[in-house]
């Protein structure tokens, strides 16, 4: 898959202080987990989780693969969207390029 940086980053969003935030589609009850692709028209990465959408399983699950995907230095949290397939994650801990970066390491 070839992406643009500049792309994704659209994706990846600059908040208050420290804290990048980052616009997400999951798709629950998948055969696989992980960063799945980006999302041109809505402007979101693409996360598939393997969890069903009952009793916030994927949510745990999507902050999860986040986390492993970012790395040890990133913490991540879900700030929007419990009950939405559109969901805001917010990310401390690194910068937005080194966001930008791991999610384009992940995705290849």
């Amino acid at each position: 898959m070839s992406l643009d940086p500049s792309k994704v980053g659209k994706a990846v969003l600059e908040g208050k202080g420290s804290i990048i935030m980052i616009d997400i589609e999951v798709t629950p009850g998948s055969s696989a987990s992980g960063i799945a692709g980006y999302d041109e028209w809505r402007n979101r990465l693409m996360v598939k989780v393997k969890a069903p959408p009952e009793k916030g399983q994927a949510n745990k699950e999507v902050v999860d693969v986040m986390a492993r995907s970012l790395g040890p230095k990133a913490h991540v949290e879900l700030d929007k969207g419990a009950t939405s397939h559109k969901k805001r994650l917010i990310v401390t801990g690194l910068s937005r390029d080194e966001v930008i970066r791991l999610v384009m390491e992940a995705l290849h």
